[in-house]
C-alpha cells in the first residue's frame, strides 16, 4: 500500500439530520457511481445523492447508476471476499474524471485490505476515489432484523467519512464527529453524522484551496 494511500475501515453509524454551511460557488464534483452487479437498489442510490447535497451544498453530485463488475482479479476466492485496494486502482485506471472530480462507487459485496479481516470503505485521497461497501452495514449480518432505514442511515455516514477522506480529513479523536475511527458497528451507531467544528473548518480549508488550485 502506498504511502500516498490512508485506508480508512470506518464502520458507519445512524445518521440524523446533517447541515455544513461550506464557501460559495461550486467548487467540486462528486461523482456517486454504482459499482457492483447492480444489487444496490437504485432508489437507495438516489437517496444517498440526495443525502449527500444536504451535506455537501456547494457541490454538484452526479449519480451514474450504471453497475459495473469488479474485475475477477479482485476477488480472492480463499476468503470470499474483495480486495478493496485492487478495486481504488481498478477505478483508478478505468474511470475518465476531471481533476477536481471525486469518484465514489458504491459495492455490495464484502471488502478487506491484506492485513484486515473486512473493511467497510477505503479512500484513495491521492486518486480521489473512494469505494463503500453495504455488505456488513445489513443488521441482519449480524442477526438483526432487516431495517432499511438503519442501513441507509449508515451508508450515508459511511460516505460522508469517506469523502471527507478524499478531501484530506484524516481520522478525528473527538467521538460524535463523523470522521472518528470506529472500531465496532456498536460505536458507530452512537456517532453522530456531523463534522465536528475543527474538521468542518479543515474541509472548508480544503475546498477554497480546491477552488483555486
Amino acid at each position: 500500500m502506498g504511502a500516498s494511500i490512508e485506508p480508512c475501515h470506518e464502520k458507519c453509524a445512524l445518521a440524523n439530520d446533517a447541515s455544513l454551511s461550506l464557501i460559495g460557488g461550486e467548487l467540486v464534483l462528486i461523482h456517486a457511481r454504482l459499482l457492483s452487479n447492480g444489487r444496490v437498489a437504485q432508489n437507495t442510490l438516489k437517496g444517498l445523492e440526495g443525502r449527500l447535497a444536504e451535506v455537501f451544498p456547494n457541490s454538484r453530485i452526479i449519480l451514474d447508476g450504471q453497475a459495473i463488475h469488479p474485475p475477477s482479479g479482485c476477488f480472492n476466492r480463499s476468503r470470499g471476499q474483495y480486495n478493496s485496494i485492487l478495486i481504488l486502482q481498478s477505478l483508478s485506471n478505468s474511470v475518465k474524471r476531471r481533476d477536481d472530480e471525486r469518484i465514489l462507487a458504491v459495492e455490495s459485496e464484502d471488502l478487506y485490505v491484506c492485513h484486515l479481516n473486512f473493511v467497510f470503505g477505503e479512500a484513495d485521497p491521492s486518486s480521489r476515489i473512494a469505494v463503500v461497501s453495504t455488505y456488513r452495514l445489513r443488521p441482519e449480518f449480524y442477526g438483526e432484523t432487516p431495517s432499511p432505514t438503519l442501513l441507509f442511515s449508515r451508508l450515508v455516514k459511511e460516505c460522508i467519512h469517506e469523502l471527507g477522506h478524499l478531501f484530506g480529513l484524516g481520522h478525528c479523536p473527538t467521538p460524535t464527529c463523523v470522521m472518528h475511527f470506529s472500531n465496532s458497528i456498536l460505536e458507530t451507531d452512537l456517532k453522530g453524522p456531523d463534522f465536528c467544528p475543527r474538521c468542518k473548518f479543515n474541509l472548508e480549508e480544503r475546498l477554497r484551496k480546491d477552488q483555486y488550485v
